[in-house]
């Protein structure tokens, strides 16, 4: 018999913790039930919420972040020079290391 039974399979979802609730990381395609995995599984409320604030919220934060140093922190030449001169004297009146 060379037909296939399209939709037989279920993809079932690895459930690493054995809540019930499966994660996307990592699925198989099986007809029957396999230990660890289970099927169509959607996720639980948490997880939905954590994967909305590492979606939207900490990415905005960090951006945030890193907008502030960069308005109060800005390296243009003239800074980059200032900071080369400094490191240079710095590094000039370190006694020299023989190893």
């Amino acid at each position: 018999n060379s037909q296939v039974d399209e939709g037989f399979d279920t993809t079932r979802y690895a459930d690493a913790d054995g809540d019930g609730f499966g994660t996307s990381n990592l699925t198989i395609d099986s007809c029957t039930p396999v230990d660890g995995f289970v099927a169509n599984a959607v996720q639980s409320d948490s997880a939905v919420e954590g994967i909305r604030m590492l979606l939207s919220v900490y990415p905005a934060v960090f951006g945030i972040i890193g907008a502030a140093f960069m308005i109060f922190y800005p390296l243009n030449n003239d800074k980059m020079v200032e900071i080369e001169k400094d490191l240079n004297s710095r590094r000039d009146s370190q006694p020299a290391v023989v190893s």
